[in-house]
């Protein structure tokens, strides 16, 4: 009798930028099953600031990648647009059973729940109850809650599946980029995290305390393609600066901003008596080595990479930094 060979599910992992599409494609749900990554520029005038603009050469520049790179008729994981997403904390009855959660949160979005936009798709995730009896808000359950203009992402998902694209479940950066910092080995007690995604048009700021977000928020930052070469070069892409003092100067300025909200965290978590704060950077941007080195001097800390901790240590290829996003959504559950 010959040996039976059962067939491996692929998965891909997508992230849409203004300026780049990137797919990783893994074997299940594991970064240490990598079969292939790839990127290309997109065209400019398709998406500006996550929202798609021209939708019917967007199509064709998504259909053409996705039999390129074949990728068709596969899990698809995608992100939702990066300002777009809301993140924030909501109070629910504590005897609500947990299988009705979801339903609940879905008709008290916009009157009881706050949501800054009509029509959300959302996800949450429920914080224990450390509350004494005698506590004002004792019978209510603490919710972490994460939405999506609805329109937004049925968007992109009509567009994948008019591509040939399956889409399965769409995440939000600085979470799915938090699982994959979560896979390091060492984490020290009560440890808390400033973790900045920084790529080339836009800045994720996340804080995270005992491995939950307490602070989510995207910042823009200005760009534009006449500042940079983009040379393809099989699979990558190759940015080149030819505005080094602007861009450097941009970079400084949008610094300065995320300096305030770090050292407003900072300020706050001394008094509570917490002192153990670690700071992580990642991104596209080609000028990471740079925002490294302005942070370090701006703050005063050590801030860690993928690089410094290892964090693609169990990816089984060879993988350029700028794919660590995508990498990190082959982790996703659904």
């Amino acid at each position: 009798m010959g040996v039976l060979a059962f067939r491996k599910k692929y998965r891909i992992s997508l992230q849409i930028k203004d300026y780049i599409l990137r797919s990783v494609v893994t074997r299940e749900d594991s970064s240490s099953s990598l079969v292939n990554y790839y990127e290309k520029v997109i065209p400019e005038g398709l998406v500006e600031k996550g929202s798609i603009i021209d939708k019917e050469n967007f199509e064709l520049f998504l259909s053409g990648c996705a039999a390129e790179w074949k990728i068709t008729h596969k899990p698809l994981y995608f992100f939702v647009p990066d300002s777009s997403f809301f993140f924030g904390a909501a109070k629910i009855a504590k005897d609500l059973k947990d299988q009705d959660i979801r339903k609940y949160i879905q008709s008290e979005a916009g009157a009881t729940i706050h949501v800054p936009f009509d029509g959300a798709v959302f996800d949450y995730h429920l914080l224990e109850n450390k509350g004494r009896k005698e506590d004002e808000d004792y019978n209510l359950k603490n919710i972490l809650l994460f939405a999506a203009p609805e329109q937004a992402v049925n968007s992109y998902a009509a567009l994948f599946k008019k591509a040939k694209m399956t889409p399965v479940a769409a995440d939000i950066a600085p979470l799915s980029i938090h699982r994959l910092y979560m896979q390091k080995e060492e984490h020290a007690p009560g440890e808390e995290l400033i973790q900045l995604e920084w790529d080339m048009n836009s800045i994720n700021i996340g804080i995270f305390k005992d491995n939950k977000p307490v602070f989510l928020r995207n910042h823009s930052q200005p760009f534009s393609r006449e500042d940079w070469e983009a040379t393809a070069e099989e699979n990558l892409v190759q940015w080149v600066c030819k505005q080094d003092e602007k861009v450097e100067r941009d970079i400084l300025k949008a610094l300065k901003e995320v300096r305030q909200v770090i050292d407003y965290w900072r300020r706050a978590e001394k008094k509570g008596g917490n002192k153990k704060t670690e700071l992580f950077l990642t991104g596209d941007h080609p000028k990471l080595w740079f925002i490294q080195k302005s942070l370090e001097d701006s703050l005063k800390m050590d801030v860690q990479t993928e690089k410094s901790i290892d964090l693609l240590s169990k990816v089984n290829m060879d993988l350029p930094g700028q794919f660590i996003l995508p990498v990190s959504l082959c982790l996703k559950e659904v």
